[in-house]
């Protein structure tokens, strides 16, 4: 969003595309079940290596490459796993899933970097300078009740 008169009309657009892909993506995985697990699983990993990457400020690893290659790599772990252990895998995948979208939006209520980190390690700091992650007290709140 740049601050000019079409933003209006891009925020809808960007609505109803990710939402008419969320709603394809969701039938899929209903029609696939197969699929559907394994996303489960992937998404469990891009949450658990985002949350690890919040314990430090900056992240714990400050290579744009290594994140990637730790996101990566911890997605297709977990989508290996949950497919080879089914119903824990799902019982945690789901728990992990749901814990960090409430802490983001607990996050986006009281004003900490959850968000913030996130932007900066999925985006990296050269695409974005204005997202330095500094984890501050309040992160690391929204983190504590996101493993509680």
């Amino acid at each position: 969003m740049t601050g000019k008169d079409d933003d209006d009309l891009r925020s809808t657009i960007y609505i109803v595309v990710i939402s008419a892909i969320g709603f394809i993506g969701g039938l899929l995985a209903v029609v696939y079940w197969r699929v559907g697990v394994t996303v489960i699983g992937a998404l469990s990993g891009l949450v658990i290596t985002l949350f690890v990457l919040a314990l430090a400020p900056n992240g714990l690893i400050q290579n744009n490459i290594g994140r990637a290659l730790l996101i990566v790599g911890m997605v297709l772990i977990c989508a290996f796993l949950v497919n080879k252990f089914q119903r824990p895998a799902i019982i945690v995948s789901t728990a992990t899933s749901g814990a960090f979208a409430m802490g983001l939006g607990l996050d986006l209520v009281i004003g900490s970097q959850l968000a913030v980190s996130v932007a900066a390690f999925l985006a990296g700091g050269d695409q974005k300078p204005d997202t330095v992650y500094e984890a501050d007290a309040k992160t690391y709140v929204v983190l504590g009740l996101i493993v509680i």
